[in-house]
């Protein structure tokens, strides 16, 4: 025995305590915690646990649901609340509306924001110009105004206008060019003039 105890720790091997093992119920053999069954009866010695679900309840019908949609009224499952970090005390991974730690209010959540430019939407709240264009956050759309002339009254194409009808005769200005009309991705939401999407290379949607 001494000769056997000895060669088992000069290998590493190191008998189990009372700490690391537990008595099977039905034939009292003890057996690691790490299994799950008993070596000798076969007697299941650790259920797993069960992970909680995913419950959530309906704002619409009050129902308890643990699918992406309610059962009851087809609700969609409400986005899962962002983990956010206190500015006050620095605490992370709060999903509360308020700080565990000091008290604090959730800080509003920074919307993205649209070019009003070039149209690309999405743009993070962190980034101050536009990826496409690169013009700064808030710059405006700088609307030109088309001049044309009345082939009625005005033939020699002196008196140029703005407005969408002749004030001396009423005549409605033309249409515009289809090219100069600008579009709007069904994919990206980027409002654009070119034949392709400059942000994700969409052929043009043209009207059958």
């Amino acid at each position: 025995m001494i000769f056997l105890s000895s060669f088992k720790n000069f290998f590493g091997f190191k008998p189990a305590t009372s700490n690391d093992t537990v008595t099977c119920q039905f034939c009292g053999t003890k057996v690691s915690k790490e299994d799950s069954y008993c070596p000798r009866c076969g007697h299941i010695m650790a259920t797993p646990k069960a992970e909680p679900a995913d419950e959530w309840v309906c704002s619409k019908c009050g129902h308890t649901c643990n699918s992406e949609h309610c059962p009851s009224c087809g609700t969609k499952r409400p986005p899962k609340p962002t983990p956010w970090a206190c500015p006050n005390c620095g605490r992370r991974g709060n999903k509360t509306e308020f700080c565990p730690s000091c008290g604090t209010a959730k800080p509003p959540e920074a919307k993205p924001w649209d070019c009003e430019v070039c149209g690309r939407r999405g743009i993070p709240q962190g980034d101050k110009n536009c990826p496409q264009c690169g013009r700064p956050k808030g710059s405006k759309k700088t609307v030109k105004t088309t001049v044309w002339y009345c082939s009625s009254c005005d033939p020699s194409k002196k008196k140029g206008l703005t407005s969408p009808f002749c004030p001396d005769c009423g005549r409605a200005a033309p249409p515009p060019d289809p090219k100069d009309i600008p579009w709007v991705c069904p994919d990206c939401k980027t409002e654009t003039k070119s034949n392709f999407c400059p942000q994700c290379g969409r052929r043009k949607v043209t009207k059958p």
